[in-house]
């Protein structure tokens, strides 16, 4: 698997969660990107890289577009986790995935976003915390064409 293909994956997985932390339905994103509730929802629910290219770049490109006309600095640091973070080991990996079944569990009993996203930042907390994880690259690199496009590209 590719560069490109492993963050493809890595966002797929973690759609759900990354959804709600910008406040959007299935259907939401899905109006969004140009694509049905139930594509998205296939998506989220494949355990193989199901998301196509234009898939990953039209999401991208929304929530790119979310975060720079929001303030939610909290999805913006759980994509840079949870997407874009090279250089995370099998321990830290763990940990975010243990922390993502505990969010889903949270979320199937009904609760509200807001526990979900206070989970998410906890969850970026305790990562850079116990491992010592420095995301500074991935939050403050900026340029013309944001990174995960100039990975996709390469």
């Amino acid at each position: 698997m590719n560069v490109s293909e492993e963050k493809m994956l890595r966002l797929q997985k973690n759609l759900p969660i990354i959804r709600n932390l910008a406040g959007w339905t299935a259907e939401d994103l899905g109006k969004n990107i140009g694509v049905t509730r139930q594509t998205i929802t296939n998506i989220e629910k494949s355990d193989t890289l199901s998301m196509t290219k234009t898939q990953y770049i039209a999401t991208r490109a929304v929530l790119d577009y979310e975060i720079s006309n929001s303030s939610n600095k909290t999805l913006s640091d759980a994509i840079a986790v949870l997407v874009d973070a090279d250089d995370l080991t099998e321990d830290q990996e763990k940990k975010i995935h243990e922390t993502i079944s505990n969010i889903s569990e949270t979320k199937s009993r009904r609760m509200r976003d807001k526990i979900v996203l206070e989970s998410v930042a906890t969850m970026i907390a305790t990562i850079g915390v116990i491992s010592g994880l420095s995301m500074s690259q991935a939050l403050k690199k900026s340029s013309s064409i944001p990174k995960w496009l100039s990975d996709l590209m390469k």
